[in-house]
Order: structure tokens, then sequence, then C-alpha cells
């Protein structure tokens, strides 16, 4: 009984990791700490479930047209796990179009110029449009793009459909988050270095190692930490925000530096994207506990 359940936790965890409604969840908390600094409350509106629909359509996308990539290269326990709910990420995709659209039209009309430009950059980013290669198929793109283009869309996103100005506030808090993304994106590219090089893109991990590239995303989770006082201290006033962003900062700085090639999809996208949650998550504890 206790294997089995055991078994039914396993199964349901990596169908929410490989489902993509991990990362998905990601990216609609960023839009919710986001409109929580704006608004200080938790409010979900139409910006947080497009966010997430969306997301959860493009990462599904990502990964059929990735498992195409790999065919030549050496089957991993991820792509054989991923190639196993190849049809439920199809059917996933589905569900986040629909999700997408229906969403897409309940945001204003700036809200939607925003989405239709960067959308349009994350397609690009997944679908080999370019000659059969994507966007992230060009050397030194990937982590760059990614980085800018994730907080550009879940930050300004919300804060366009909910009417606020992008003062210096909100550009230093897209700073921090655009920092902090990049430098939890680098290390995916230790976990891909394998694949990179047989389709021939150059990358940070390439030319650095990984350890360097180790160093680049602790330094810039540093950066972070000095950006994430100053927002609080000067700008926005969020009670444990700082505290909060600080102690996740320090604890994902400490786990870079032990994470490897050939660990699986757990210690990556189950840990780096999870920060993403926790994140939110934790400003939301403290601050209600503390109420």
């Amino acid at each position: 009984m206790l294997r089995k359940c055991k078994q039914l936790l396993i199964a349901f965890w990596e169908l929410i990791l490989y489902g993509n409604f991990w990362i998905a969840l990601g990216a609609a908390s960023t839009a919710l700490i986001t409109l929580f600094i704006a608004k200080k409350s938790w409010e979900v509106d139409a910006s947080v479930y497009f966010l997430f629909f969306s997301t959860l359509l493009v990462y599904s996308l990502h990964r059929i047209v990735g498992l195409n990539k790999a065919k030549k290269v050496k089957m991993t326990n991820r792509y054989k796990t991923i190639l196993s709910y190849r049809k439920h990420i199809l059917a996933y995709a589905g569900l986040g179009f629909l999700g997408s659209v229906y969403f897409f039209f309940d945001l204003v009309f700036e809200a939607q110029l925003i989405i239709s430009c960067l959308g349009l950059v994350s397609l690009t980013y997944v679908l080999p449009v370019f000659n059969g290669k994507r966007l992230r198929d060009f050397d030194f793109v990937k982590v760059f793009l990614v980085a800018i283009v994730w907080s550009s869309i879940c930050i300004f996103l919300p804060l366009l459909h909910s009417g606020f100005d992008i003062d210096t506030r909100y550009l230093l808090f897209f700073t921090e988050y655009t920092l902090y993304v990049f430098a939890i994106t680098l290390p995916f590219d230790i976990r891909d270095k394998n694949l990179d090089a047989f389709i021939g893109v150059k990358t940070l991990v390439r030319s650095f190692g990984a350890n360097g590239s180790k160093r680049i995303s602790q330094l810039l989770l540093v950066i972070a930490i000095v950006l994430a006082v100053v927002l609080d201290s000067f700008y926005i006033d969020i009670a444990y925000y700082s505290i909060s962003r600080v102690l996740m900062y320090i604890l994902l700085i400490i786990y870079i530096n032990y994470l490897r090639d050939d660990m699986d999809d757990y210690y990556y996208s189950g840990v780096l994207d999870g920060s993403l949650i926790l994140g939110p998550f934790s400003l939301f504890l403290l601050n209600n506990l503390s109420n």
C-alpha cells in the first residue's frame, strides 16, 4: 500500500513537472508578486490566468520540439520520461491555447499589445521558424532571451492590465527579477550542454565551463540581493519583502554550487523553477502570519 502511494505521488509530481504546470505556476506567481507590490493585495486577475495558460502552451510546444531535436542524442531518463508524456503534453498545449485565447480578450488593449509583441518572440524561441532553427538555437541567445522576455511579460503585463505606469520602483523590480531569472536559467545550460554541443550552439557554459557559469549565477544573485534591499527600503516598504527575497537568493547561491549535469529534472526544473513559486509563497505566508 505504501509503495503504491509512493508511485502515485511520483506519477502526480511528474505530471505537474513534465506537463509544464510547474513552470506555468511560476509565471502566475511572478504576476501575483508584481500585483502585490503595486496594490498591496494578493489579487488574481485576467493577467495572472493568461500568464498561466500561455506559459503552459509555450513550454508544451517547447517540450515537443525539443524531443525532435534530441532524437539523435543519447536518450537520458529525462527525455524518456518526457517522451512517455508526449500525448499528455499535446493535450496540455491545447488546454494552454484555449485558456490563452479566452483570457487574452479579458486584457486591456495595452496589455494585449505587449503580449502580442513579446508572445511572438516567445513562440520563435520554441518553434523552428528560422530555416529549421529556433531562436534559442542561436549562439549565446537562450539565457539572455529567457531572462529579459520572461521578466518583461510577467511584470509589465500585470502592471499595464491594472493601469499602472512603469515608474522607478517597477524598473528596479524588473532589474532585480531579470538578474534572478538569468541566474536560475544559466544552470540549465549545464544540464543541456550535451544537447547544445550536438546542435552546435555556443553557450556561456561552453565558454566559461560549469564552475565559471555557477560563479556568474551566484554573482548575479548577490547583486539581486542588494537590489531587493534597496527596493524594499526606498521604494515599496513591504513587510518581509527583502527578508523573503534575500533568504531565497542565499539558498539558491548555496544550492547552485552543488548542481551537476547528471542530476535529473527534480534538481533543475523542480527546485530552480520552483523558486519562482517559493518567493511569492514565502512572502504571502510571512505577511499573513504577521497579521
